[in-house]
């Protein structure tokens, strides 16, 4: 038996992670272009 639509291996698990650290580097960048650009 056992749970059919169980996520396996944590692939979609991997996954979120990798998109949440993408974001943060996009807005750290985003944060340091603005700050160079004498906006923050």
């Amino acid at each position: 038996m056992g749970n059919k639509n169980a996520m396996k291996h944590g692939h979609y698990a991997m996954v979120a992670v990798e998109q949440r650290r993408a974001l943060a580097e996009f807005l750290r960048r985003a944060r340091e272009t603005l700050e160079a650009m004498g906006e923050g």
